[in-house]
């Protein structure tokens, strides 16, 4: 914190985290998870992610949407739509053939997804069945 007094974390309504300074009671928002990875992407090495894809839970917010538009990424694959204006004000302005791509998310999520690696049946019950079959194949 710029004052130098240690700040308290707590959260807003919409779902962003921040740091209030208690001194000055400036609020320090925490960069967001896709913020986060591109940050972490020139972090390690300075790859570029020009006509990449940046995979997000929800289409991006305003901020991540700019971010996304100078970093050049090229398709934008999302689970939910994000209720605010970033698609129609940010991502789409400019020349319409530099514009990202938008693609839901087509899949299992959540628990869904790790349904699909649950046994139906017990390890032991697959087991017995195996013999059982070998036994009535003999």
């Amino acid at each position: 914190v710029a004052c130098g007094e240690k700040g308290k974390f707590s959260f807003k309504k919409e779902g962003f985290s921040y740091y209030e300074c208690q001194k000055c009671k400036t609020l320090f928002v925490n960069p967001r998870p896709e913020e986060n990875a591109f940050l972490q992407i020139t972090k390690s090495g300075g790859q570029t992610v020009v006509d990449g894809t940046l995979y997000t839970t929800d289409s991006p917010c305003q901020l991540c949407s700019k971010k996304a538009m100078q970093l050049k990424i090229s398709r934008i694959v999302y689970i939910d739509a994000y209720p605010d204006i970033s698609i129609e004000h940010t991502l789409q302005a400019g020349k319409k053939e530099k514009w990202p791509k938008f693609e839901m998310f087509k899949g299992a999520i959540g628990s869904a997804y790790f349904k699909l690696y649950i046994p139906i049946i017990g390890i032991k019950d697959e087991i017995n069945e195996i013999i059982r079959f070998k036994k009535s194949d003999s």
